[in-house]
């Protein structure tokens, strides 16, 4: 709820908001501030007082849902019962114009996951006082009788004064009160920061929300969260048994007594850690407070794995696994259709398995992956030196294609398996069991109108039940699977008049996304790589640098995410290899979908 807007992102708002401008109740919507899977924010203004509030209310295709409404009351009546300092106060809760709506107290600051995505990780004094701030509206929360059950840095924000305020009880429940709506297995919270016996679907109770605290407050201090893994699935299993790594080797200028306490939270038996907030914050006020600096702490140098929840404050890998012998990466490039074959062919031959696979979601309804061989590649494109050619060739300024450079060399040490199309709607459907889609009417058409966060769920249960590793691709995958070993702008070369019969887009799409497949494939035999929706990478969006790179990952942090290969709106030189687009983890369109990577065993 911080009111701050970055000139250079693209809106995740569209123009034709019909609540901007009209009155919920006695408050009056002014604009929309953030969106995200299960509620929109917007700031407004009491009519009586002229206060600013953050209005929250259900997006419209949740508004018909009973068990969204039921959850979405629930989260208000539970944050409302609460008052403190230290918490988001809500000063009402309605409903008006068929609008289900909480109006609440507007920060204006930073969440921590922000100020942590823009600064690494804090310097102790400063992480301590917002340790404390941030435990004593929990100390209130659990006396109350409500557990939060989602702690994460996302959920704590810090005004520009430093003062906490902690918010988004969305998952949060009265002790004693059976309010799950949940399907059975379905964790509570975000894996990086989810508690053992949540993660495990066991009984939680407030010794779990101080656990999920403890690895907030890890991720502060270290500079990451305690476990990071490829999956959601591997996270937390390793939240579940794995020994959490020193929080001293992380961050040495870290006094002792405040170690002590970040891992005496994150015992993995409840019995084993603070029984309660009260005694959490009784310890706290015991370790000695090192200067309140707010200087930028050096990153401590750690190997970090692919991220694994939806939510802004996640980081991305340094590298990926080691490169085993059993199969080639190939180092010639430029390479045509028939080399493109045969490396598949010798890939797979090397790995026991066909060049096509399959995964069976169930009811008849499979997922097909086609096998990419590791190899080296050039990334990214020229426009430095070739700027003004393509803005003649393609349209747009020079300006509008230096994102892609400086071109650079990129080693993918690793084969894997890539959709042989965007995620489909019945895909989505035998996983999830709802389709978000604008476009709702053809099962095979690419699923849209998901945020990164939502690809997340998808990606963890599929891997829960295919007993695979299944993850968006990261950049530098989604455009050397593109090219197919071309080095021009498109898979099949540079003339756009090409285009139509490889891609969905322009005048000839009509407006709407079309079934996958009834494009040309490129020489991997990938379709849609060109055209219909967005594709969702893993990465953080990040400039590029002219180094060489072995199986790059794009920055550890950031604010926004990278999208690739145009969509069924787009123009010719949106829809090119190289063509970067970046938007909010939460932003959702109806061109925007996604395809996944499965990763190969040794």
């Amino acid at each position: 709820m911080a009111d701050q807007a970055d000139p250079n992102e693209t809106t995740d708002a569209p123009c034709d908001d019909t609540l901007i401008g009209q009155t919920l109740g006695e408050f009056t919507v002014e604009r929309r501030i953030w969106q995200g899977p299960m509620s929109i924010i917007y700031k407004g203004r009491q009519l009586d007082s002229g206060r600013a509030v953050a209005i929250k209310v259900l997006p419209p295709d949740l508004m018909r849902d009973r068990t969204y409404v039921s959850r979405f009351s629930r989260e208000a009546l539970a944050a409302a019962a609460v008052k403190h300092p230290n918490i988001i106060e809500v000063y009402s809760v309605g409903h008006d114009r068929g609008v289900y709506f909480i109006a609440m107290e507007f920060v204006d600051g930073q969440s921590l996951g922000d100020i942590l995505a823009s600064e690494g990780r804090l310097a102790p004094g400063r992480a301590l006082d917002l340790f404390k701030q941030t435990a004593r509206a929990f100390v209130k929360a659990h006396a109350t009788g409500v557990l939060h059950r989602d702690i994460k840095p996302a959920n704590i924000l810090v005004t520009r004064s430093g003062q906490v305020k902690v918010a988004d009880f969305g998952l949060a429940k009265r002790q004693g009160v059976d309010v799950t709506f949940t399907a059975p297995g379905m964790q509570l919270g975000t894996p990086l920061y989810i508690s053992p016996e949540a993660a495990d679907s066991r009984e939680a109770d407030q010794r779990s929300d101080l656990y999920s605290l403890g690895a907030t407050f890890y991720h502060v201090l270290a500079g990451r969260p305690p476990f990071q893994a490829p999956t959601p699935l591997a996270v937390m299993g390793m939240h579940v048994s794995a020994q959490v790594p020193p929080l001293a080797q992380h961050a040495p200028d870290v006094p002792a007594a405040l170690c002590a306490i970040i891992h005496r939270l994150l015992a993995k038996r409840p019995a084993e850690r603070y029984q309660s907030a009260e005694e959490l914050l009784a310890a706290l006020d015991l370790v000695p407070q090192p200067p309140l600096g707010t200087e930028h702490v050096a990153q401590a140098p750690s190997a970090v794995a692919l991220p694994v929840t939806p939510t802004p404050d996640t980081r991305l890998p340094t590298q990926i696994a080691e490169v085993p012998t059993k199969w080639r990466v190939y180092t010639a490039w430029p390479f045509d259709a028939a080399e493109a074959k045969q490396r598949q062919a010798e890939t797979a031959k090397a790995l026991g398995v066909q060049v096509e696979q399959e995964v069976d979601l169930g009811k008849g309804v499979k997922m097909a992956l086609i096998l990419i061989p590791a190899g080296e590649f050039l990334m990214g494109s020229d426009a430095l030196a070739g700027g003004e050619r393509l803005a003649k060739t393609y349209g747009g300024t020079p300006d509008f294609y230096k994102d892609e450079c400086p071109q650079h060399s990129v080693r993918l040490s690793r084969p894997f398996w890539l959709g042989k199309f965007p995620v489909t709607q019945e895909l989505w459907m035998a996983a999830i069991g709802k389709n978000p889609s604008r476009f709702g009417s053809g099962p095979q058409n690419p699923v849209e109108w998901v945020s990164w966060e939502q690809c997340q769920d998808f990606l963890c249960t599929l891997s829960a039940r295919s007993r695979k590793t299944f993850r968006l691709p990261t950049e530098a995958e989604w455009e050397y699977a593109c090219r197919a070993g071309a080095a021009t702008q498109f898979c099949f070369g540079d003339d756009a008049n090409y285009l139509e019969v490889h891609a969905w887009f322009g005048t000839q799409a009509r407006g709407v996304t079309h079934p996958v497949g009834r494009k040309r494939p490129n020489a991997w035999g990938l379709h849609d790589m060109h055209g219909n929706v967005w594709e969702w990478c893993q990465d953080w969006y990040g400039l590029y640098s002219e180094d060489a790179q072995n199986d790059p990952t794009g920055p550890e942090s950031g604010t926004h995410r990278v999208v690739r290969g145009g969509s069924y709106g787009g123009y010719p030189r949106t829809l090119r290899c190289t063509y970067r687009r970046r938007l909010r983890p939460g932003a959702r369109y109806d061109d925007l979908g996604f395809r996944v990577v499965c990763v190969t065993k040794d």
